[in-house]
């Protein structure tokens, strides 16, 4: 069921096609709001614009929500919810009485703020002067080397020089 239109309240406007506009007017007025240029009809374009602009931030941000992991979200509420507790503890732990407990809290205290130093260990072996001669050797010599220790017998002739002295990346065989 349709009701009729109170004419008496609509717009006095006549629109481009020479109707008259059927939009109610705005009360005290005898205009519609798009004829008196009000709200969305004033710029529909300019609203659209702006609409689908935020539109596409509210969309980014919830895109970024969901890329960041639990983890993430966690360590997030963490730090706005905790930091003044969190702080508060490593300032107790600092001023502690005991210093074996100041210098363990200060120690982490610093870890978290400028990250763990990197620790290396650093292997060195001195070989003896003779293994260290002979891995200076050329190829060729410890060829010679090889030919003159197993003519005299002193070595298994049926091995190799990398059995004996080591394999030509200066590994040595045990």
């Amino acid at each position: 069921m349709t009701y009729p239109r109170d004419e008496s309240k609509c717009c006095s406007a006549v629109k481009a096609d020479g109707a008259r506009c059927r939009a109610y007017a705005v009360h005290g007025t005898d205009l519609c709001a798009g004829h008196l240029g009000l709200g969305l009809v004033r710029d529909p374009s300019g609203a659209g614009r702006k609409g689908s602009v935020k539109s596409a931030q509210v969309r980014a941000e919830r895109a970024e929500i969901r890329k960041r992991g639990l983890k993430q979200r966690l360590a997030d509420a963490a730090e706005r919810e905790l930091i003044d507790s969190i702080l508060s503890a490593y300032e107790r732990g600092i001023k502690s009485d005991d210093p074996a407990v100041a210098v363990r809290a200060a120690d982490s205290l610093l870890n978290r703020v400028l990250g763990k130093p990197k620790e290396t260990i650093e292997q060195v072996s001195e070989r003896p002067d003779e293994l260290r001669k002979l891995a200076e050797l050329t190829v060729e010599e410890r060829d010679a080397l090889w030919r003159q220790l197993t003519a005299d017998g002193l070595f298994d002739p049926d091995a190799t020089v990398a059995d004996v002295v080591g394999d030509p990346r200066g590994q040595f065989v045990a």
